[in-house]
């Protein structure tokens, strides 16, 4: 054989090698985002987890897995009820800016009605809970 074709086959070896190597870590759609978490990277909210009842102006730990976002990311309150109109809840119930570090102290707003709710952050989104209003809403 010639030099040439020897150097040609070990080429084409290494970028097999290569490849297989690559999406045996990164198979192929692993980065799609479903529901609330990221499958490549099981970024998802941990709390709330779903389920739960919150009151109305008291003071929660949101927790989510860190690195959903290599940028400050944004924190909004979604109400379900108006989610289909494209709405969330008042401007105060949104949050800007926020460092990507899995936990944030968000108020919920004592004004905030009851009713079924959501978390978005960043591109992450957590699955429905309540809000009891402390008005009787």
């Amino acid at each position: 054989m010639r030099p040439s074709t020897i150097v040609s086959i070990i080429v084409i070896v290494i970028i097999l090698i290569a490849g297989f190597v690559y999406f045996s870590a990164n198979p192929l759609g692993g980065s799609a985002t479903t529901g609330t978490t990221t499958s490549q990277t099981q970024a998802r909210v941990l709390f709330p987890a779903g389920g739960e009842t919150l009151t109305a102006g008291k003071t929660y730990t949101l927790l989510w897995s860190p690195g959903a976002s290599s940028n400050m990311m944004q924190i909004f309150l979604v109400n379900t009820a108006l989610e289909s109109q494209g709405e969330s809840v008042a401007i105060s119930q949104r949050q800007y800016n926020v460092p990507d570090v899995g936990s944030f102290a968000f108020t919920i707003a004592t004004s905030t009605p009851s009713g079924t709710y959501k978390f978005e952050i960043g591109p992450l989104t957590s699955n429905e809970f309540r809000i009891a209003s402390t008005t009787g809403q």
